[in-house]
């Protein structure tokens, strides 16, 4: 999760978690409170060319210039060529410009959003031939 109106000062930025794709979630986010902000309560799961991410909890994303999910690869190569947000996995009234991505990286815009409990957001992913070990 990060959190800013400036990229440079940013509010909130979640340690990194590296996770092994794989079955089921590959890691889940719990409510913690910190300078004001609480992370919303998530389950996040990375399948064959997509990204899913389930609410838990009920709540309202901060407003913020960027509010949201950040996924990086740890690769050298270009791995990511594209993402879409895939309509009928999406329940989360996303704006157009919610994805933004970089050859190692996804990010997710949810800022000033509400969300309950079982809500989804569903990202198809565009891979690219870039070996991850």
């Amino acid at each position: 999760m990060e959190t800013w109106d400036d990229p440079e000062a940013p509010t909130l930025v979640s340690r990194d978690y590296a996770a092994v794709v794989g079955e089921g979630a590959e890691f889940g986010l719990l409510p913690d409170a910190g300078g004001g902000l609480v992370v919303a309560d998530a389950v996040v799961d990375l399948g064959d060319g997509r990204v899913d991410v389930t609410m838990r909890g009920a709540g309202r994303f901060a407003e913020a210039a960027f509010n949201g999910y950040v996924l990086t690869f740890p690769v050298t190569c270009t791995l990511l060529l594209g993402a879409a947000i895939d309509e009928g996995a999406t329940t989360l009234p996303l704006a157009p410009d919610a994805l933004t991505v970089t050859p190692q990286a996804l990010r997710i815009g949810v800022a000033g959003l509400p969300y309950g409990p079982g809500d989804r957001v569903g990202v198809t992913l565009e891979v690219a031939d870039c070996p991850l070990s």
